[in-house]
């Protein structure tokens, strides 16, 4: 097993939504900076994972004080960034089902900071 801790706040759907409808390039920037914060925190595991598929278990840990955008369904549309993230850091193959057989999330909502913890098992 490997546990990575991605300390930082990942942009949510509705945020994402909103760069992208307001201008396609701010849509990309948003995505490009979530996906390079994954990958500078994950790099030092780079080449441990020998065995595919993976699970993945993503354990977020969000502030209280995150308002009308505190709703599982939002924060976790952050998976994608980190997936990507992983993939380019060397940490996974790919993200495809040959690598990946299930996902889960799980929510602390009363943490003092934004972060990720990410098992693959």
């Amino acid at each position: 097993m490997i546990e990575i801790s991605v300390s930082g706040k990942l942009p949510h759907l509705n945020e994402y939504i909103q760069k992208e409808r307001s201008n396609r390039f701010m849509g990309a920037k948003l995505k490009k900076d979530a996906t390079e914060l994954v990958v500078w925190q994950a790099k030092p595991y780079a080449g441990k994972i020998t065995e595919y598929p993976v699970s993945v278990i993503m354990n977020w840990y969000v502030k209280k004080n995150r308002g009308k955008y505190a709703d599982p369904d939002n924060i976790g549309f952050g998976a994608k960034f980190i997936l990507d993230g992983l993939v380019h850091a060397g940490v996974l193959e790919d993200d495809t089902f040959r690598q990946i057989e299930s996902i889960t999330h799980q929510f602390e909502w009363d943490s003092t900071e934004d972060k990720v913890v990410v098992q693959l098992v």
